[in-house]
Parts: C-alpha cells; sequence; structure tokens
C-alpha cells in the first residue's frame, strides 16, 4: 500500500475557492481504480492548513 500526504497552506479568504477545486479532486481520484481512500482534513487551530491523505494500492499510478 501507498500512502501519501500532501500539505497546503490556504489563506483565509482563499478557503471556499481550494474546499471546491479539493471536492472535485477527489471525487475523481476516489473513482480511479487503485484508490482505497482519499479524505481532505483541516488543521483545527486556524491556521487553515489543508492535508489531503491518499491511500493507494501498489498499482496506483500517481501524476504530479
Amino acid at each position: 500500500m501507498i500512502k501519501i500526504v500532501a500539505k497546503n497552506t490556504v489563506k483565509k479568504e482563499n478557503k471556499a475557492d481550494f474546499i471546491n477545486t479539493a471536492k472535485e479532486l477527489i471525487e475523481k481520484s476516489r473513482s480511479e481504480e487503485g484508490c482505497i481512500s482519499y479524505t481532505l482534513n483541516e488543521n483545527l487551530d486556524g491556521k487553515y492548513l489543508t492535508y489531503f491523505l491518499c491511500n493507494c494500492k501498489k498499482s496506483f499510478i500517481l501524476i504530479i
């Protein structure tokens, strides 16, 4: 299994746009073969840090 963590810093004024874009990305990623889970998580300390967490089978193709 492959685990991927992507950390993002988002300005408060960009938070809503970021979340809307992230939802599209998550939906597409979850539908790909080999994706076990793909989530977006947010710190609770008010700094608007978000983390994409992806668990994939070994055969999952990652394009950066």
